[in-house]
């Protein structure tokens, strides 16, 4: 099977958009998506992973899970730094576009992916590197960040948890959240 690489800052502009058209412009059989504040290396081992099952659609790995040694089924694949299968990844659509400019568009398309049979599993086996505090912990320290992940949260939950929706909608951190997002939910989905 074949591998490419993309390394994509996730501080830049269209940075959920540059992925898509990562995975667009690839012709491998596998793309690793990475920020650029993460090194990996020993990620080989996993292409055999996808090589023995045609239902891996990722694999992922952290620096958390970095250098555990197991290989286990994963919730989600993180962002920015898994390698993915590219022909599942184009079959479930991809990033969904509404969660720009960040938060919540990997959880998405991991359910997706495993609504349509697909799974994921984390590799321990892979040594990451965070280089920098330069991702999502500068991102959770902008106000701007964070009102942002609190709406593609209630934004997740439109889409695929509306039970849990229902009981969170009104609370009284949620509801400003709740109204951003179904003003950008109808944007997005006019007909849902």
């Amino acid at each position: 099977m074949t591998l490419e690489i993309f390394v994509i800052g996730n501080l830049e502009k269209d940075f959920l958009k540059r992925r898509n058209r990562a995975m667009k412009k690839s012709h491998a059989d596998l793309v690793m998506l990475l920020n650029t504040d993460i090194e990996v290396s020993g990620y080989q081992p996993s292409i055999k992973l996808f090589e023995k099952d045609p239902n891996l659609f990722a694999v992922t790995f952290s620096p958390s899970s970095s250098q555990s040694g197991k290989t286990i089924e994963a919730k989600y694949a993180n962002g920015g730094s898994s390698i993915y299968r590219r022909d599942i990844w184009n079959k479930i659509g991809g990033i969904d576009m509404i969660f720009e400019p960040y938060w919540w568009d990997d959880v998405d398309y991991s359910l997706r992916a495993k609504k349509a049979g697909y799974h994921i599993l984390e590799d321990g086996r892979i040594t990451v590197v965070q280089k920098s505090k330069m991702g999502t912990d500068i991102l959770k320290r902008n106000l701007i960040s964070v009102l942002v992940e609190k709406r593609n949260y209630v934004l997740y939950l439109m889409k695929h948890d509306k039970k849990e929706l229902e009981k969170v909608k009104w609370h009284p951190k949620i509801a400003f959240f709740y109204i951003w997002a179904k003003w950008r939910f109808n944007k997005f989905y006019p007909n849902a």
